[in-house]
């Protein structure tokens, strides 16, 4: 499974010491993710960036290609637990999904011969 990087990471102001933990996100210790927003749920931006931190978790538990049933049962009950409504989680789900289809759409229309094909082709040369 991949490790969270900062690509994966909407960075909208949320502090430092935040953006490292998440950024030390690795889905075998996905609950000390769940921990860390657990222990700042009272503070003023996890309620106001409630719905940007779902669609980051929904990133971030994809982002090795896969979104298992378990990962997306789990981001809804932390989007609970930050006061999202079902229906807010399923709205931030769709656009996740959205987003992945035009990612994928967008690989396949730029880079046709595969990203990792591009990619070793780049390292014999530099």
């Amino acid at each position: 499974m991949s490790k969270l990087t900062l690509h994966h990471i909407d960075n909208i102001g949320y502090p430092d010491e935040v953006i490292e933990q998440l950024k030390a996100y690795h889905p075998v210790r996905a609950r000390e993710g769940v921990q860390i927003l657990e222990s700042k749920i009272d503070q003023d931006y996890v309620k106001l960036s409630r719905l940007s931190m779902i669609y980051n978790a929904f990133r971030a538990a994809g982002a090795d290609g896969e979104l298992p049933e378990k990962e997306v049962e789990a981001i809804a009950a932390l989007g609970k637990k930050l006061g999202a409504t079902d229906k807010e989680i399923e709205q931030v789900r769709a656009l996740y999904d959205d987003d992945e289809k035009l990612r994928k759409k967008r690989a396949s229309v730029l880079t046709p011969q595969s990203l990792d094909t591009v990619l070793n082709e780049f390292k014999k040369h530099h």
